[in-house]
């Protein structure tokens, strides 16, 4: 058994665990861009180039969403195009009817890359979780399917932890300690 593929598939599972639990969009889009990188090692040494196309879009995107707000309509294009990209990458190495769970995961992935607020990433990533998953089985790319548990469980842990738990904004005329 050939184990650079896994080894490399399991950096990228770091990454993407750890992307999830800072609450700051860039840094987000950094590490997953860099956990991407590892994870299109491992699709190509495991011979499944349509995850490896789909993953090199969704790096992509999260490489050109690091520093820009998708509000603007100039970057909206960037997203219709890199998402015309994984579309074409889903024509060009199509396998089965499999391979579209992974252009649906990369495309939800891409869509998520593309928005301003971090609560907003972190819940479409875990709606794109299950699509990547049944491609991920489907190939036999077991850090690929590991990943996708864990970063569900650090998706949910962010969502907890910034978006449910987070405490309540004090109005400004509202001082610690002292009730208006």
């Amino acid at each position: 058994m050939n184990y650079l593929p896994h080894i490399l598939g399991y950096i990228g599972v770091l990454c993407l665990v750890l992307s999830f639990q800072v609450n700051d969009k860039k840094n987000i889009m950094l590490m997953q861009a860099i956990g991407r990188a590892f994870f299109i090692g491992q699709y190509v040494l495991l011979a499944a180039f349509e995850g490896a196309a789909q993953t090199a879009a969704c790096m992509l995107c999260a490489i050109v969403f690091m520093n820009r707000d998708c509000l603007e309509p100039k970057n909206r294009k960037w997203l219709v195009l890199i998402n015309l990209l994984a579309v074409v990458f889903g024509v060009i190495w199509w396998k089965n009817w499999l391979g579209l769970f992974a252009m649906v995961g990369a495309i939800l992935q891409n869509v998520a890359f593309a928005m301003k607020k971090p609560k907003v990433v972190r819940i479409l990533t875990a709606i794109s979780i299950p699509f990547w998953f049944t491609y991920n089985f489907s190939s036999r790319s077991y850090a690929s399917m590991t990943s996708d548990c864990l970063t569900f469980i650090s998706v949910m842990t962010g969502i907890v932890r910034f978006d449910i738990l987070k405490r309540p904004e004090k109005p400004n005329n509202q001082k610690e300690g002292i009730e208006a």
